[in-house]
């Protein structure tokens, strides 16, 4: 029930916003069956109202064990460990930020033979986060080994797993409960010194859960992209590198913070949508711009918001090698979101240029810039199409965007628009009495030029 219905439900409607249409009869029926649905939902045992907040979270989450799992074996490519640890609001980017101070700088372990689950609300792949990351996590914090054994040794081995361990809320007066817990877990009670890092761990935990799911619920079209964590940013451009052996990384062909958060936040869409080619913008650009703008927009209750956002960038797209770069740029993103690979968009960059340096036949011009950005956006709409609510990566490895591409760059509706158009006919730059069509000349603007009559 959205905050809007409660609020006509409860009789809260704003005097400016009264009108006889609020509690009409057709409006009162939808009410009615909303109460309805949600009486429905606690008569079958799908909602309990007297639990708390957390705990219905906890049977939404304990929903997803009815899942098939799978196990990927012979993965050829090192993956990022993507759990719920790793995901972030807006509101939480300083603090993340200080919180990947403390991850090693060494890449994550590769995904070979490790549990793919797929999230039962947001329906995206996780790889689990085995027990050697989370010990070195909580190394980091101070927590001795054997503690740390201990709950991954009893299955707590994720800070997803750590969040709904109890149903203790941070800010709670009695945390008996959440020791309790763990108590049941580790088998025996926390000392005093373990007890503060266990309440940091715990509250890391279900601090960035939470935030997570309100950045889902209360995003709309006008929100910015959920920006990607520092640590997350940076270990898949550390594995981006080691993987694709022979692209040399620089500023200027490394896509921007931008770039990439806006793509992973198709990914969280899942719909993918064609980029302006001057919004591919690079590092080197990003790095060393200064200016930030305010800008206000609605939040989900209908109030103003200020944010500071940094002024838009364009992309320097003159000539082919900077068109050039800027379209890798883009393959290297979509490859790090791990929709599309690095080899399936540079494929189709190549054939968009040797359709440009191609010589057309007599009487045709060479393919312009202007039609190969047409059917740039051509593939883009009918992968986009093809691919609506369908575009992370799968439990088999299989990549449904980077299919598409393959599949739709040879259909005839996009190469035909990177035929050579026929040139200019019946036009020419002389008079029946061989004399140029030339204002100067005619102007005794040419030297030695005389004008014709």
């Amino acid at each position: 029930v959205t905050f809007e219905d409660r609020r006509l439900l409860g009789h809260h409607v704003d005097r400016n916003a009264a009108s006889p249409l609020c509690y009409s009869r057709d409006e009162c029926t939808r009410l009615a069956a909303l109460v309805y649905g949600v009486l429905h939902l606690i008569r079958t045992g799908v909602l309990d109202p007297d639990l708390p907040r957390v705990m219905r979270l906890k049977a939404l989450v304990e929903q997803g064990e009815t899942l098939d799992r799978h196990t990927v074996v012979d993965h050829d490519e090192p993956v990022s460990e993507v759990g719920s640890e790793d995901c972030a609001s807006e509101d939480l980017e300083d603090e993340l930020d200080d919180l990947s101070s403390n991850l090693p700088g060494l890449p994550p372990p590769s995904a070979q033979d490790e549990e793919v689950v797929k999230h039962v609300l947001s329906g995206v792949l996780h790889f689990k986060v085995s027990g050697d990351r989370l010990k070195d996590k909580a190394k980091a914090y101070g927590l001795p080994e054997a503690t740390t054994a201990l709950l991954v040794n009893n299955g707590v081995n994720t800070l997803g797993k750590l969040a709904f361990v109890s149903a203790y809320q941070p800010g709670m007066a009695d945390e008996a409960p959440l020791f309790t817990a763990l108590e049941e877990v580790m088998g025996r009670g926390p000392t005093a010194a373990e007890k503060p890092i266990l309440r940091r761990l715990y509250f890391e935990a279900n601090t960035v859960c939470l935030a997570d799911m309100r950045a889902r619920i209360e995003r709309t079209d006008a929100s910015e992209p959920r920006k990607l964590p520092m640590a997350e940013r940076s270990s898949r451009a550390e594995l981006q590198k080691t993987r694709l052996e022979g692209v040399v990384m620089t500023l200027d062909n490394e896509p921007s913070h931008a770039l990439v958060d806006r793509i992973f936040q198709q990914q969280d869409d899942g719909c993918i949508s064609w980029i302006p080619w001057g919004q591919l913008t690079s590092r080197s650009q990003e790095a060393v711009q200064i200016k930030k703008v305010i800008s206000f927009a609605l939040d989900a209750s209908g109030g103003l918001k200020a944010r500071a956002q940094e002024d838009h960038l364009e992309a320097r797209l003159v000539g082919d090698a900077r068109l050039r770069q800027a379209l890798q740029r883009r393959a290297l993103a979509y490859d790090l979101s791990r929709m599309i690979d690095y080899k399936t968009l540079e494929t189709w960059t190549e054939t968009l240029f040797a359709e440009m340096m191609r010589d057309p036949p007599k009487g045709y011009r060479t393919v312009t810039v202007q039609q190969v950005q047409e059917a740039d956006k051509r593939l883009w709409q009918l992968v986009s199409e093809q691919t609506r609510g369908n575009v992370s990566m799968q439990a088999d490895n299989s990549k449904p965007v980077d299919a598409a591409i393959k599949l739709y760059m040879e259909r005839t509706e996009v190469r035909l628009l990177l035929q050579p158009l026929p040139a200019a006919s019946g036009c020419s730059a002389f008079t029946d009495a061989n004399k140029p069509c030339c204002r100067n000349f005619n102007t005794k603007g040419c030297d030695g030029g005389t004008a014709f009559s």
